[in-house]
C-alpha cells in the first residue's frame, strides 16, 4: 500500500507540472496576441505604400529577382524546448530545398542539434528570440544587416525557414455505436471524422489542442509583391525614390519578419502545450491504473481481516459446540413459564444437546444451560443485570 501511495503522490506532482507548463504556453500567446495585432494596421500600410512604388518603378533592382548564386537563410528553431520530431522536421525541410546550395546559414535558436548541418554549413547564431518571451530586437538587427548586403548586392536572396501553425476547430467528435435512424434523410457528416455531430459525442477542447503545423520556406528579399496596386491611390515623394525604396521596403522587412516570428513562437508554444496535454492525459491514465490497485490492495485487506474474524468466530462456536456437545447437560426453566412453552424450550434445546436433567426453578424468568465447565444464562434477570452493569459502567464515566 505504501509503495502505491508514494507513487500516486509523484505521478499527481508530475501532472500538476505539466498542467503548469500547458497553461504557461497559451498564456504566452495570449500576452503576445495584442501587441501583434496592433501593429497589422502599420503593416498594411506600408505594404500600400511599396504597392505603389513597385507600379511606379517596376524595375527598380531591390524589387526585381536576381540569379541565385548567393543566399542566405534565416533558420527559426527555439531557445528553450523543441520535441525531436519537430526537429527532424525542420531539418528536413531544410536539406531538402537547400542542399547543393551555397548557403549563409543563421540560425535563431539553439535547441536543435545536428552533427549533418555542423558539418556541411558554417553558421551564426541569434540566441535570446524564442525564449520565455518574444524578443525580437536581435533578429531586427540580423535582417537590417541582411538588408543592407541585399542592397550592396553581397545576397542575391534571403530566405527564411520557420514553423506555421495551423490552428484546427474547437470540438472534437468521439466514436459511438451508430444508430439507425427513423427518417430517410441522412445525417450529415463531420469532415475527417467518422460518426456524427450530436451533442453526445461533440466536445469543446483547448486552444492548441486540436491545431497542427506546417516547415514553411519563404524568400522575403526580393519582397514578396501581390502587384495589387490601386490606380486611385495617390502618393507624393519629395525625395529620391531610391531612398523612400530603401526605407519603406526596410520597415516592411522589418515587421514582415516579426510577424513570421510571432507564427513561430506561436508554433512553439503550441508544441509544448500538445506535448505537455499528452503527457498530462498519459500520466492521468496512469494515476488512474495506480489507484485502481489501491483499492485492490485495500480491498485484499479488507477480505483477509473478515476472512481471519469468520474463522475466529467458526473457532469459537466449535469450542462452545464441543465443551457442550462432550456432555451432558443440565436445563434450568424459570417455574412461572408455561407449559406449551416449557415443552417447546425443552424439545428445542433437546433437538441440540443432551439433556441430563429438567429443574424448574423459582424465580427464574427464563431458562439456563449447565453444562460441567459454561452456564449460557438466557433469562431476563440476566440481561437485566447485565444493563445495570453497563448503565453504572456509563454514569461512571461521565461523573
Amino acid at each position: 500500500m505504501k509503495r502505491f501511495s508514494d507513487k500516486l503522490k509523484v505521478l499527481n506532482l508530475l501532472r500538476e507540472v505539466f498542467n503548469v507548463v500547458a497553461v504557461i504556453s497559451l498564456n504566452r500567446f495570449r500576452r503576445l496576441k495584442p501587441s501583434v495585432i496592433a501593429k497589422v494596421p502599420y503593416f498594411t500600410r506600408l505594404e500600400e505604400v511599396l504597392e505603389h512604388l513597385f507600379a511606379l518603378y517596376p524595375d527598380h533592382p531591390l524589387f526585381n529577382p536576381r540569379e541565385e548564386k548567393r543566399i542566405a537563410v534565416i533558420l527559426f528553431l527555439s531557445d528553450l524546448s523543441l520535441t525531436r520530431s519537430s526537429c527532424s522536421r525542420v531539418l528536413e525541410k531544410f536539406f531538402k530545398v537547400f542542399q547543393g546550395k551555397k548557403v549563409k546559414l543563421y540560425t535563431v535558436g539553439e535547441k536543435c542539434k545536428s552533427k549533418k548541418l555542423e558539418q556541411i554549413y558554417s553558421r551564426e547564431n541569434v540566441s535570446g528570440v524564442f525564449g520565455k518571451e518574444l524578443n525580437v530586437k536581435s533578429l531586427i538587427n540580423l535582417v537590417e544587416k541582411l538588408f543592407e548586403d541585399f542592397k550592396n548586392k553581397e545576397l542575391d536572396a534571403v530566405y527564411i525557414l520557420y514553423i506555421k501553425p495551423i490552428l484546427g476547430k474547437s470540438f472534437q467528435v468521439t466514436p459511438y455505436l451508430k444508430v439507425e435512424s427513423k427518417t430517410k434523410e441522412k445525417p450529415k457528416k463531420i469532415e475527417k471524422f467518422y460518426g456524427y455531430k450530436t451533442p453526445a459525442n461533440v466536445r469543446i477542447v483547448e486552444l492548441g489542442e486540436s491545431g497542427d503545423y506546417s516547415v514553411e520556406v519563404l524568400k522575403f528579399l526580393p519582397p514578396r509583391i501581390k502587384r495589387r496596386y490601386r490606380k486611385g491611390l495617390i502618393l507624393n515623394f519629395e525625395t529620391d525614390e531610391d531612398e523612400i525604396i530603401a526605407v519603406v521596403l526596410k520597415l516592411y522587412i522589418q515587421l514582415y519578419v516579426e510577424f513570421i516570428a510571432f507564427e513561430h513562437y506561436t508554433s512553439l508554444n503550441m508544441i509544448r502545450f500538445r506535448t505537455a496535454k499528452r503527457i498530462e492525459d498519459n500520466l492521468s491514465k496512469k494515476i488512474q491504473e495506480v489507484k485502481k490497485l489501491i483499492n485492490k490492495a485495500r480491498q485484499d485487506k479488507i477480505n483477509r481481516e473478515l476472512q481471519d474474524i469468520v474463522f475466529a468466530l467458526l473457532a469459537f462456536e466449535e469450542k462452545t459446540f464441543r465443551d457442550i456437545k462432550a456432555q451432558d447437560i443440565i436445563l434450568e426453566i424459570g417455574e412461572g413459564i408455561k407449559d406449551n412453552l416449557r415443552d417447546l424450550i425443552i424439545q428445542r434445546v433437546q433437538d441440540k444437546f443432551n439433556i441430563y436433567e429438567v429443574r424448574i426453578v423459582k424465580g427464574l424468568t427464563g431458562f439456563r444451560v449447565i453444562g460441567s465447565n459454561e452456564i449460557y444464562d438466557f433469562s431476563l434477570e440476566h440481561y437485566l443485570e447485565e444493563m445495570e452493569r453497563k448503565l453504572a459502567k456509563r454514569w461512571t464515566y461521565f461523573y
